[in-house]
């Protein structure tokens, strides 16, 4: 099941970098956005269930908790360009990265 789910991280990568490349409002730019974070939400999804067997639930209530608050920033800060939302979306997507390397022992 890691093996699948590294596979969607990669390819969620090369579109991330793709973003990039093409100025935002343009088709490309759309194309690859839309196909950066379709394919990081199942990658998310479906670890999260690894979480749930795997991990502690202290961690999976802190990254449930970050989710929310990100959602919570989404809908209240007002956002100048589609790109700062973006910024947003993939600092959060970051710091779900950094969390779940952390193994939330409490021995």
């Amino acid at each position: 099941m890691q093996f699948e789910l590294v596979s969607f991280f990669i390819i969620t990568a090369l579109f991330l970098a793709l973003i990039g490349i093409y100025h935002e409002a343009t088709y490309p730019h759309n194309f690859v956005s839309l196909w950066f974070f379709h394919p990081i939400g199942y990658f998310l999804y479906t670890n999260r269930y690894l979480l749930i067997f795997v991990k502690k639930p202290i961690g999976i209530s802190i990254i449930l908790l970050m989710i929310i608050i990100g959602w919570i920033l989404f809908f209240t800060i007002p956002w100048q360009s589609a790109a700062e939302n973006e910024i947003l979306g993939i600092s959060i997507l970051n710091c779900y990265a950094v969390l779940h390397r952390i193994p939330f022992d409490i021995n």
